[in-house]
């Protein structure tokens, strides 16, 4: 578990380089009050954006069913080399928590 952890602050650490840490406004604050004046005041009619933001919607949308569809065909083909051995794993929990239920 230790070593899990090591690698995952590896990696963290690693896309470190690759972040977009610049500081673009000296005062951010007039921005978060606009930020925060729109959630506290919508404007339902401003619909002047309204497609460009369901085509952005619908493109991550099927960018992320795409990305997932390639990540879990990868991880389908090292689906045999099994982390666990097989004869360790034990299924007498799930028989008996199979009886319980027909008892009711």
């Amino acid at each position: 578990m230790a070593r899990t952890s090591l690698v995952f602050a590896a990696i963290a650490i690693g896309c470190l380089w690759f972040a977009d840490l610049e500081v673009t406004t000296i005062d951010p604050w007039p921005e978060i009050g606009r930020l925060l004046l729109g959630v506290v005041t919508p404007n339902f009619f401003a619909t002047e954006q309204l497609f460009e933001a369901l085509l952005n919607t619908l493109a991550f949308a099927l960018l992320g069913v795409a990305l997932a569809n390639v990540v879990g065909f990868g991880l389908a083909l090292l689906f045999h080399f099994r982390i666990i051995p097989s004869d360790s794993m034990s299924t007498a929990p799930l028989r008996r928590s199979a009886s319980i239920g027909r008892c009711f």
